[in-house]
C-alpha cells in the first residue's frame, strides 16, 4: 500500500488526464491502508478517482465511507439473464438447447460476470474442437449444439 502513494501523485504513464484506482474487495485491507486511502482521497486531486468495490462495506472504515458515493448491485432477475444470455449466443452465432441456458441461468445466481463465464467455458469446448457430447467431456450444465459457421 505505502508504495502506491508514489502512484497517486505522480502523472499517468499515458498521458491521459485522469488516473483511475479500484479496490476490489476493499474491506479485506488492514485499517492502516484504509487510512493511507482516506489521507489519499481527502487530498482531493481532480485528477485522481478512487473505486472502492466491497461485499462487506461495514467492514470498511465509517469516514472513508462517508467520502464516497455508493452504488449497490442487485442480482439479475432470471428473465434478464435469459435475454443476456440468448442475446451473445446470437452474436457469438452459437446454436444452444434451450435447457442449457437455462441450467446456466440456475448456476449463475443472478450474477451476470457467473453466467457470462460459464457460457464462455462451454463455448471454448466447442471452439477448441472438443466432442462435448460424450459423457466424459460433458460439463455438469449440459450440451450446446453447435457452433454456426455462417453469419446471422
Amino acid at each position: 500500500m505505502r508504495g502506491l502513494h508514489e502512484h497517486f501523485n505522480s502523472g499517468s504513464i499515458d498521458g491521459s488526464e485522469y488516473k483511475i484506482f479500484v479496490f476490489d474487495e476493499c474491506h479485506r485491507l488492514s485499517i492502516e491502508a484504509q487510512t493511507l486511502l482516506l489521507k489519499e482521497v481527502e487530498n482531493g486531486l481532480s485528477f485522481i478517482y478512487f473505486i472502492f468495490c466491497s461485499t462487506d462495506s461495514e467492514k470498511i472504515l465509517k469516514t472513508l465511507r462517508n467520502r464516497c458515493m455508493s452504488f449497490e448491485f442487485k442480482r439479475i432477475p432470471p428473465d434478464e439473464m435469459r435475454r443476456l444470455l440468448h442475446d451473445v449466443c446470437g452474436k457469438e452465432r452459437v446454436k444452444y438447447i434451450p435447457e442449457v441456458l437455462e441450467r446456466i441461468v440456475e448456476k449463475s445466481e443472478g450474477m451476470a460476470r457467473n453466467a457470462l463465464y460459464l457460457l464462455q467455458q462451454k463455448i471454448m469446448l466447442l471452439r477448441n474442437g472438443d466432442e462435448i457430447t460424450s459423457p466424459s467431456r460433458r460439463i455438469d450444465l449440459g450440451q450446446i449444439c453447435s457452433i454456426s459457421n455462417h453469419k446471422s
